[in-house]
């Protein structure tokens, strides 16, 4: 029976890779290693990334692809793996840029489908409706009802200013997730020291 890995690595995220074709949206979709299933970049959270950042580091690492990633999460789902059961947070990303090689090419392969090819690709449900779910914020819904995305995203066509506006939120989370993680440092050094004061009343009561 394989263990079970460390808590954390079961907390991740992930994107929904698209670009804009015309009116319609398509999704990349890539491959897993072992089982060969369609689905969508993501992996365990780099500590020193917000999980926006990590899903894109994840993208361009799995996908070989590059661009906007958006800040807030428009859903999650969970996936099997390990014994256990992962939690993906997914976050939307407008591809920029494809790369003709990338880091693990030689295990998976891509492909740009359009939503209704998804629904017979993608096996897991749950992840199906958060595709459609995505397709149908960047394209039908009205920006005023897409509460779970910023509200500068529309389906109109990214701007300069747009993405600047997304990559200033981005270091701004990046730098809270780095405060938080000194003061955590802190909080556990502070911790040790109790542990240690409470240790020696404990042995000066015994003599």
């Amino acid at each position: 029976m394989q263990k079970k890995k460390p808590y954390y690595l079961y907390e991740q995220s992930a994107v929904i890779p698209f670009i804009r074709d015309k009116n319609k949206i398509k999704i990349m979709l890539i491959t897993s290693r072992k089982r060969k299933n369609w689905v969508i970049p993501k992996g365990g959270v780099v500590k020193s990334l917000s999980p926006a950042d990590s899903a894109a580091k994840e993208a361009l690492e799995e996908a070989g692809i590059e661009g906007t990633v958006f800040p807030f999460q428009i859903g999650e789902y969970q996936h099997s793996k390990w014994n256990g059961i992962c939690r993906i947070k997914v976050f939307l990303l407008e591809i920029e840029n494809i790369l003709q090689d990338w880091e693990e090419a030689a295990f998976r392969k891509r492909k740009l489908v359009s939503i209704k090819e998804t629904k017979r690709l993608v096996n897991n449900p749950e992840l199906t409706h958060l595709i459609n779910k995505a397709s149908s914020l960047l394209i039908h819904t009205p920006v005023q009802d897409s509460e779970s995305l910023d509200p500068d995203i529309t389906h109109e066509p990214s701007t300069k200013q747009r993405k600047q506006k997304y990559r200033e939120k981005l270091k701004q989370m990046e730098k809270r997730a780095m405060v938080a993680e000194k003061k955590a440092i802190a909080y556990k050094s502070l911790l040790k020291q109790y542990q240690l004061d409470l240790k020696q009343l404990s042995s000066e009561c015994f003599l």
